[in-house]
């Protein structure tokens, strides 16, 4: 069986790159796609589907179908696009932010742990959500060579754990990344790990 993936975006963000011959797109077209790569069921698949709509719901209540969703998926992917944050609000009062944390927390239920694992993202980390951006160069002894606007280092491998890719690379072989985000939430003790807002 393959991994339970939530996919953590912003539904009507359309400052996007466009995937075809339409003029416009929004991120949940990009999610679309990957539904259908993944054949991405509702046991395989986590996160909204197209024809549902959680707004009408209180905070509350979407929220905790957001934690069941998260609690029982393995893989986390997080689409950054230019207009997914709101830099007028505190990161703490919007909904990514949130998902990312609820992620990255060991949670016990039922006898279960559950971890879940890195996302895929660009590197502008000055436009990224904090909890996105304490979770990159994180690694406790990195081994890596690439160039950290962080910390100003140079680093090689994987000093994240929160990986990122462009999307034509993931699209070129998906299945590569989540084994990949699996492999480092495996190491997950290798790294200094931001889990709070």
């Amino acid at each position: 069986m393959g991994h339970k993936i939530f996919i953590s975006y912003k539904y009507w963000d359309s400052n996007v790159y466009p995937l075809g011959w339409a003029p416009k797109y929004i991120v949940r077209d990009y999610v679309s796609k990957l539904e259908k790569y993944f054949g991405l069921t509702e046991d395989v698949y986590k996160g909204e589907h197209d024809d549902e709509d959680l707004s009408d719901l209180d905070d509350e209540t979407i929220w905790s179908k957001l934690k069941d969703r998260i609690f029982d998926s393995t893989v986390t992917i997080i689409m950054i696009s230019p207009g997914m944050r709101d830099f007028t609000k505190r990161d703490k009062s919007q909904w990514i932010p949130w998902e990312i944390s609820y992620s990255l927390k060991e949670m016990e239920r039922n006898d279960r742990t559950c971890w879940d694992v890195g996302s895929y993202r660009y590197l502008k980390t000055n436009e990224l959500f904090e909890i996105l951006r304490d979770n990159m160069f994180n690694h406790k002894n990195p081994t890596c060579r690439y160039f950290s606007s962080i910390d100003s280092n140079l680093y090689y491998g994987e000093a994240s754990y929160i990986v990122s890719v462009k999307w034509k690379d993931f699209c070129d072989n998906p299945q590569s990344y989540i084994e990949r985000a699996v492999s480092i939430k495996d190491n997950i003790d290798n790294y200094n790990i931001t889990k709070e807002l």
